[in-house]
């Protein structure tokens, strides 16, 4: 949670970058990294991967890692960071309805209270957020309500990638740090084929940026693709494999606490 906090530090650090320049710059170089971590055990794991496993880590790439991060990086951009991390905290409620016809699983009229109370929560905020936007020229209130938009759009997306990332790795075939290592090689495929998009949306910006800031953009994506990418997803699929599919999803959490924090520090 700590780790993953750090993700949405970078768009409000960077916010001469569009969302899909930040996103694929951070995941090719996750990708990179990842393929030194799974050249030593190629030869061992390759004979264990399926097709359909294949296909699955495409999914889960395109969905899970470059959608999403588009779309948290967009609602910071827009709507900013504090909104963003409120909403993208609905996560612990979020997985748990949308994975409630799994054995064990609470029924929705348990979780409807507290469902209710975050969302009264989220509409108090949004409202005095917009509110304060409608007086400012230069963050209007559409784009405020943009922002919200693409944070709940990822809220969704995120839970969907969770709950399956979740069923695949508890089915044991692979340890958290092999899948960790395939679904890095897979979304940095998907990095590389979305670069030269990335570079026609900074483009069409018209702001021709100085070496310095470019500089800076490849240092704090390197920094959250060590923190968050390699070292924060291990640690989540492996905490993923040890516990029930509901307590990742109320852990999550402690990512909204940590982003608040940096947000506010």
């Amino acid at each position: 949670g700590a780790c993953w906090g750090s993700m949405l530090l970078v768009p409000a650090l960077l916010p001469d970058f569009n969302p899909l320049a930040i996103t694929s710059a951070r995941f090719m170089l996750y990708g990179l990294m990842s393929l030194f971590i799974l050249a030593p055990m190629a030869r061992r794991l390759w004979p264990r991967v399926t097709r359909s496993d294949l296909a699955a880590l495409m999914y889960l790439g395109l969905t899970g890692s470059i959608l999403y991060l588009v779309l948290m990086a967009t609602g910071v951009q827009w709507a900013g960071m504090a909104i963003t991390t409120l909403i993208i905290g609905m996560v612990p409620l979020a997985m748990p309805s949308m994975n409630r016809k799994q054995a064990g699983a609470l029924p929705l009229r348990r979780l409807l209270g507290p469902m209710l109370t975050v969302c009264a929560g989220i509409v108090l905020i949004n409202a005095h957020e917009l509110m304060a936007a409608s007086g400012q020229s230069e963050r209007s209130i559409w784009r405020v309500l943009g922002g919200v938009v693409a944070a709940l759009a990822a809220l969704i997306i995120w839970s969907h990638y969770a709950i399956l990332n979740a069923h695949y790795l508890q089915s044991g075939r692979f340890t958290p740090l092999e899948w960790s290592a395939l679904s890095g090689v897979t979304v940095g495929i998907w990095s590389v084929l979305l670069w030269p998009l990335a570079l026609w949306w900074q483009a069409r910006s018209g702001t021709e940026l100085p070496s310095e800031r470019w500089q800076m953009f490849w240092l704090v994506n390197l920094a959250v693709s060590i923190l968050a990418s390699l070292f924060g997803n291990w640690m989540w699929n492996a905490a993923t494999r040890l516990l029930p599919i509901s307590l990742p999803g109320q852990m999550i959490v402690f990512e909204t606490l940590f982003a608040l924090s940096y947000s506010f520090i």
